[in-house]
């Protein structure tokens, strides 16, 4: 067993199922590893849940894996990257939270060419959704999109429509290299308004805002003051036991030392 404090994750993601929280986030550059917890400070049962083999379109940078419970399966979204395709998000497919996972299609389902990451599933009236961003690297001022998908996930409807940029938000200062960063959106519904966590860097370094709109295409309007702007993001809600709402990010945001933080 590994203490919260000692275990190093970034973009984390949990799931609470049948009494157990499994973690996943960013561990490796081959694949995607999911623990378990009866507690959420001590984690246990590391498990490779995904592994990239021969003839699998990518490559490296497999980053932010969320698994969403959908029509009694377990639906893995992770970003990745390869030369020829680009960054993207690909679905995958399990009967149980820890895998071992298998591609819903041939390769993303992100635009081809586009530089797409930390795609996440919201289903709205029984229609699902990916909500993702298009990288700054490529477009310089971050975008989020939505776009529509198949009842069971394996492919997109339409075309993506974009929601907001880096830039809308008031705080939104551009790193070092010039851009401006969208990252890590998270939608749910409540008091008749969708809201999206999503991050990005403020004066004070990468922190975690709050947009809100009446329908799900928008207008999305940004909230001034931010959720927490203390170097910590990439932000999810989850129901912990008690039933209470949590939320939990990865800080510090510096490479080798991020941790679990539950607030």
């Amino acid at each position: 067993m590994i203490h919260r404090d000692d275990l190093t994750v970034r973009d984390p993601f949990i799931l609470l199922d049948n009494d157990i929280y499994y973690l996943y986030g960013t561990f490796s550059d081959s694949g995607f590893i999911g623990y378990t917890s009866k507690d959420l400070i001590y984690f246990d049962n590391k498990t490779v849940i995904f592994e990239k083999y021969d003839g699998f379109w990518a490559e490296n940078s497999f980053w932010a894996p969320e698994v969403h419970k959908y029509n009694g399966k377990y639906y893995l979204f992770g970003t990745m990257y390869s030369k020829e395709r680009g960054r993207a998000t690909q679905i995958f497919v399990s009967d149980k939270p820890l895998g071992k996972y298998v591609p819903l299609s041939k390769e993303g389902i992100t635009p081809k060419k586009w530089f797409s990451l930390d795609g996440t599933l919201y289903v709205d009236k029984k229609t699902p959704y990916i909500f993702f961003c298009h990288e700054w690297l490529q477009v310089t001022n971050g975008e989020i999109y939505i776009q529509e998908l198949k009842k069971d996930l394996s492919d997109t409807i339409g075309e993506p429509k974009l929601l907001f940029t880096a830039k809308d938000a008031s705080w939104v200062v551009p790193v070092k290299e010039g851009g401006f960063i969208t990252d890590g959106p998270f939608v749910y519904f409540e008091n008749k308004q969708y809201h999206m966590l999503w991050s990005s860097f403020s004066k004070n370094g990468y922190a975690l805002a709050h947009a809100t709109a009446f329908n799900i295409f928008g207008p999305w309007k940004q909230d001034d003051q931010l959720i927490y702007d203390n170097d910590g993001g990439h932000g999810m809600i989850f129901i912990d036991k008690e039933g209470q709402r949590r939320i939990a990010i990865h800080s510090p945001n510096s490479s080798g030392k991020e941790r679990l933080k539950i607030i």
